[in-house]
This record gives C-alpha cells, sequence and structure tokens, in this order.
C-alpha cells in the first residue's frame, strides 16, 4: 500500500511539474509572437485612479499621448488631459514620468525569452469562447526581470485561440519587489487580425499598504493606430 501511494504522489507531482511549451498551439503563439514584437502603439490613452472599498473609482485622471518616429528615435507627446475635470498640465509628474519611458519594443515576453525566466507553461485541457473566439487555457509561472534587473515572480493563466494560438487574452499577478506596493493583477487583452498581433489594453489593479493603511489603485491603458519599428539592420 505504501508504494501505490508513494506512485500516486509521484504521478501527481509528474503531472503539476509538466511543462507544455512544446504543444504546438504554444509554439503557434510563439511564432506570432516572433513575428509582431516590433510594434508601436501611436497613441496611448490613460486612466489612472483610486478604488474605494467598493471598486469604484475616486480622483480620476485621464492622460493621452502619442509616439511617432524621429531621426530613427521614438518621441512621445503628451496631447492634453484631465484630472477631476481640471486640466492636466504638461509639468504635472505623471505626465513627466510618462514621457520618459522608453518606448523601444522589446521581443522578450513569455513566449520570447532567454531562458533565465525559468518559465513553466502547463495546458490546464479547459476551453471556453472568449471574444467570440474559442480558445484555450494555459497556465504559467515565471521570474520576469524588469528594466533594473529586479526579478518579479509572476503566475497567470493566458488563453490562445484555438486554431492560429493567437493569444487572446491574459490574466496574471506580480510580485515586485518594491516597498509599499503588496502585489498587482494584470488583465491584458490582445487583437490579431490578418497575423498582426498587438496589445489592445492592459487593466492594473495595484495594492499598497503604507503606514498601516491599504488602498488599491486602478491603471487602465489602451493602445491605438500602431506602427513598425525597424531597428538599424532589422
Amino acid at each position: 500500500m505504501k508504494r501505490i501511494l508513494m506512485l500516486i504522489i509521484l504521478l501527481t507531482v509528474s503531472i503539476l511539474a509538466a511543462d507544455n511549451q512544446d504543444d504546438q498551439l504554444w509554439q503557434k503563439a510563439q511564432e506570432i509572437a516572433r513575428a509582431n514584437w516590433n510594434w508601436v502603439a501611436g497613441v496611448i490613452e490613460i486612466r489612472v485612479a483610486a478604488l474605494d472599498e467598493d471598486g469604484e473609482e475616486m480622483m480620476p485622471t485621464d492622460l493621452m499621448f502619442s509616439y511617432e518616429l524621429e531621426d530613427g528615435e521614438i518621441t512621445g507627446y503628451y496631447d492634453g488631459g484631465k484630472r477631476m475635470d481640471s486640466l492636466v498640465p504638461e509639468s504635472d509628474q505623471m505626465v513627466q514620468e510618462m514621457l520618459k519611458q522608453d518606448m523601444t519594443p522589446d521581443s522578450a515576453s513569455i513566449f520570447l525569452n532567454d531562458g533565465n525566466w525559468n518559465l513553466q507553461v502547463t495546458r490546464t485541457g479547459i476551453e471556453k469562447k472568449i471574444r467570440k473566439m474559442n480558445c484555450v487555457e494555459f497556465s504559467y509561472t515565471c521570474q520576469q526581470p524588469d528594466e533594473d534587473g529586479m526579478i518579479i515572480p509572476v503566475q497567470g493563466n493566458i488563453w490562445l485561440d484555438s486554431e492560429t494560438g493567437a493569444p487572446v487574452y491574459d490574466e496574471q499577478s506580480m510580485q515586485p519587489p518594491v516597498d509599499m506596493v503588496k502585489g498587482i493583477t494584470n488583465k491584458i487583452t490582445y487583437n490579431y487580425k490578418k497575423g498582426d498581433w498587438t496589445v489592445k489594453s492592459i487593466e492594473s489593479i495595484t495594492s499598497v499598504e503604507a503606514m498601516g493603511q491599504s488602498m488599491q489603485m486602478k491603471n487602465k491603458m489602451d493602445f491605438k493606430k500602431y506602427w513598425r519599428y525597424k531597428p538599424e539592420g532589422f
């Protein structure tokens, strides 16, 4: 009996530890990511708000930015915004932080990484229709490095189109090693049309704890008017 129990435990562990990156559908998603990594959103609309205890938005800020290629570099412009019906000047800290961001596309992702992400992928066997597409669910865990080299543990569930393999929707949770930030949840929606795959929107909820008090911030980003970035030698 002990041997049978041990065998069951070993089989269970092997199933839980299985990595399905060689799954045909996952490999299709990798090919799509490889062919579409260099898109740049020409317009980004951002809405940032605090959430009350009922999850309702408070003190919302709406901002719009546009991005163009100038002399081989991606240049950002602030196109205006409001905070609680008052105009937000370009000197605003939130605006300036956004304008400082390097918008050069980066191919690294759960589909294309150098192996240092310690990615584990599992096909869950769950299928459902999302955005009128028949989708297959994959769960994943990884350790994603940020721009400063910090490692961010991530776990999530991503839905791939059952025919093309194109990623349709991704829900993930992150635990960045940042003071006061207790966790971030992201909901990412993608567009795929005629071989072009881009991010449609990202909705993030950040849980913060400071001075014994907890609060949540909501950040919604919509991406539009994409254009291809072609680095030198591409």
